[in-house]
This record gives C-alpha cells, structure tokens and sequence, in this order.
C-alpha cells in the first residue's frame, strides 16, 4: 500500500467525519505534520479554540484536541483531548497570529509551495531517508514563511520527530 502524499492528505482533512463531527466550527485547525512517532507513517494535526473577529487579529488557544492518521489507510490512529493526553510535555502559550500582509493570491501560492515541499520531504522522511540541503532549507524557509513564529510551538508539538529530522 503506497503513502498518501501531503498535498492529497491535506484535501481530503477537511471532508473527514473528525473536522465535520468532532471539531466545533469556530476551532483553528492546523495543517497536517508527517510523524512517525505512532510506528507507521502518519500525518498529526491539531485542533484549538481561536477567536476570529473581522478586521482583528485571531487569537488561538493552546491545542484541545489531536490527531494522527495513517499516511497509507488514513485510519485513525489517535484520537485525543489535551486535557486527557497532553501533545507535548514543553508549555505551551496561547497566541495571537500576526496580521498577513501578503495577498490571497500570494498566500496561495506559499501554501501550494509548502505543500509541494512537505510532499517531497514527507516521502524521505516516511522511508527514513536523507534530505537535500537545499530542500531542507527551502521547506525551512516555506515553513517560517507561511507559519507565524508565535504557532510554531504548536506544529512542533505534535511532529516532534519530524522537525528534529528535518534539523
């Protein structure tokens, strides 16, 4: 069975019965992470209160809810809320996001790139192989880019193997 690739997994989160059923409305939900740390290939995301006002910047709460789910049958292999199962050991802080100044278009475009990016690591990183310097550091840079500094705690949270990995 081969590996769902990042930008096809990414699609389909949304339409699945968790983000429809499980995560209210109102939640951020993150873009998906590959891991390795349920011993298979998977993609982690999480779920947090956040409190998004036109005009005002959006706050996001620490992580509530996490996920992971199988890179090759997207079955679920964890399911859990932070108070029961924290993500991380590390404190994390509630943030707010900075204001984009990019375009619509131009976020677009960073975000089709990321996932462009994170569908080729993601394969090296799934077969434990090694990535190019190059690539690294254009993820690296992708990543900062598109994810504001005050969220990345987050995102390193739930993919702890992946971005020692990708160090």
């Amino acid at each position: 069975m081969s590996i769902i690739n990042y930008a096809e997994f990414r699609k389909r989160q949304y339409a699945h019965f968790l983000c429809r059923y499980e995560i209210p409305t109102e939640y951020f939900i993150s873009l998906p992470m590959p891991t390795k740390r349920f011993g298979a290939p998977a993609y982690a995301l999480f779920a947090s209160p956040s409190s998004m006002h036109p005009g005002k910047p959006v706050s996001v709460d620490i992580p509530q809810m996490w996920w992971a789910m199988d890179a090759q049958t997207e079955k679920i292999l964890l399911f859990a809320q932070t108070k029961i199962l924290p993500v991380s050991k590390q404190k994390l802080e509630p943030c707010t996001l900075p204001k984009i100044e990019r375009t619509l278009d131009e976020q677009e475009t960073l975000l089709k790139t990321l996932e462009s990016q994170l569908t080729d690591v993601s394969n090296l990183f799934f077969q434990n192989g090694s990535v190019d310097g190059n690539l690294q550091f254009a993820l690296k840079e992708t990543l900062h880019a598109y994810l504001p500094e005050v969220i990345f705690p987050f995102y390193q949270a739930i993919s702890p193997d992946f971005f020692d990995w990708l160090k």
